[in-house]
């Protein structure tokens, strides 16, 4: 296994002056990038300044730290539902080939209720280990189709 600093760096390679991972960053209000091998993670945002990426949060342990977080804005019937479905096993089977992984979540912030979706590709078309997580906003998506 790579140390911490190496995996950074990796990751930031594949991102950083990046047009594409600029873009897809302001559709998204989470993306992360995950090695599937050692379950590093690191979360990707534009910048709203210079709209730039910026690199938030990283580590290891990427689904345990999801389970973590979203136990904290999730009901627990939404949370049983959606994390029956989002682990490893069942991603990694779902992403073989060419196609991607797509869930449905509510979540709460502020007691008001939102809609997102998560879409899960991989980075490389020959490399199941190194995959790409992007939620998006549904309620905003809808309004934006309105």
């Amino acid at each position: 296994m790579l140390d911490l600093q190496a995996k950074i760096t990796e990751a930031k390679k594949l991102f950083t002056g990046n047009s594409i991972a600029n873009a897809i960053t302001r559709d998204y209000f989470n993306l992360y990038y995950v090695d599937l091998t050692d379950d590093f993670f690191i979360e990707i945002k534009t910048n709203d300044d210079s709209k730039k990426v910026a690199f938030i949060t990283y580590g290891f342990d990427f689904f345990e730290n999801s389970k973590k977080n979203m136990s904290l804005i999730m009901e627990q019937e939404d949370f049983d539902s959606f994390f029956s479905k989002f682990n490893k096993e069942i991603i990694t089977k779902a992403i073989k080939g060419d196609r991607p992984y797509i869930a449905n979540y509510f979540y709460h912030i502020s007691d008001v209720k939102h809609f997102a979706c998560v879409k899960i590709v991989k980075l490389f078309p020959d490399d199941d280990t190194k995959i790409i997580i992007a939620t998006a906003n549904m309620d905003y998506q809808l309004k934006l189709q309105e």
